[in-house]
C-alpha cells in the first residue's frame, strides 16, 4: 500500500515559525554580539553565490576597497566559466536573480562563527539587500542554491536557511523540481 507524504500540519506550523526568524537586517545575535554591517555596491557578479564588491565608506580591516564575496551559506549552481563542462542546471538562472542587484548598494556582514576567507582569497560574508532581506535565504528559496550545513556559521541563520530549502523542496522549485 502506498503511503501519501502528507506533512502534519505542526511541521508546517514550525518551519514557517523557522522562517519568519533568523534573516532580517535587524537580527539580534546574542548580546556578547555587535553586529557590524558595512555598504557595499556590487560592481560585477560572477555567478549565483560569488560577486565583487566595492565599500562605501569604511573599509573593515582586512580588506580592501574592492573585493571578491563568496556568499555564505548558499551553494548555487556553477557556471563552470573556467572549464569546458557545460552550466549546470539553474547556473544562469542563479546569476541572473543576483545580477538584479548589479550596481545597487547593499549591505555586508561578516560572521562572526565562519572565516573571513576562504581558500581562494574571497571574502566570505551574508549580503543584505534594500528591503532586509538575506540574498544567500532568496536563492535558497527560489531553488536557486543549495544550504551548504558543512561550514557552519550563525545558527539563527543556518536554521533559516534549512527551513526555506526545505520549504523549495516542498514545493519543487528550482533545482528541486521534479524530473520525470
Amino acid at each position: 500500500m502506498k503511503r501519501k507524504n502528507k506533512i502534519p500540519s505542526m511541521v508546517w506550523a514550525i518551519l514557517l515559525a523557522i522562517l519568519s526568524t533568523g534573516c532580517s537586517a535587524s537580527e539580534n545575535t546574542n548580546e556578547d554580539t555587535v553586529v557590524q554591517f558595512y555598504k557595499v555596491r556590487i560592481m560585477s557578479v560572477i555567478d549565483g553565490d560569488t560577486i565583487r564588491v566595492q565599500f562605501k565608506g569604511e573599509v573593515p580591516t582586512g580588506c580592501k576597497r574592492n573585493e571578491t564575496v563568496r556568499i555564505i551559506g548558499v551553494d548555487a549552481p556553477e557556471l563552470n566559466l573556467y572549464t569546458d563542462e557545460k552550466p549546470e542546471p539553474y547556473a544562469e538562472e542563479a546569476r541572473d536573480y543576483t545580477n538584479k542587484y548589479f550596481n545597487t548598494v547593499v549591505k555586508i556582514m561578516f560572521d562572526e562563527v565562519s572565516s573571513d576567507r576562504d581558500i581562494y582569497g574571497r571574502v566570505l560574508a551574508h549580503i543584505w539587500l534594500e528591503d532586509g532581506s538575506c540574498l544567500a535565504r532568496e536563492l535558497i528559496r527560489n531553488g536557486l542554491g543549495k544550504y551548504i550545513s558543512y561550514y557552519p556559521f550563525r545558527a539563527s541563520l543556518m536554521k533559516s536557511f534549512e527551513a526555506a530549502e526545505i520549504n523549495a523542496q516542498i514545493n519543487h522549485v528550482g533545482v528541486w523540481q521534479k524530473c520525470f
